[in-house]
């Protein structure tokens, strides 16, 4: 819904729906941007996941091949507990847009 005054003239009321449209526009041109953004983002991370989990795959089919009867040792890092904080996850509409200023614009309208 479009906020519009209506005791104002016909002419001052469409001027005041467009420029309540132009802001709206802006507004979602905004959150798309943040999304698309934030899509670049995490397809990237899913892809570092992914060229990670290849050779993964290869190692537990090197070992599998070598037949089941035969004990394998695996030898590895005691990575847990980590030392790594894991961070929240962090919205992408906080704090970078404030709210648009939706004051009534004066405009010099030569009105009958």
């Amino acid at each position: 819904l479009v906020p519009i005054d209506h005791n104002l003239p016909t002419a001052a009321s469409i001027t005041e729906a467009l420029d309540a449209l132009s802001n709206l526009e802006e507004i979602i041109d905004d959150a798309f941007a943040r999304i698309s953004t934030r899509i670049k983002f995490c397809r990237g991370q899913i892809d570092n996941m992914c060229s990670r989990i290849g050779p993964c795959e290869e190692k537990i089919r090197f070992i599998s091949e070598r037949g089941a009867k035969k004990a394998t040792t695996v030898f590895s890092y005691s990575k847990y507990p980590s030392t790594e904080k894991i961070c929240d996850y962090p919205c992408m509409f906080v704090g970078k847009r404030t709210s648009p200023d939706l004051g009534r614009k004066q405009y010099g309208l030569d009105l009958p």
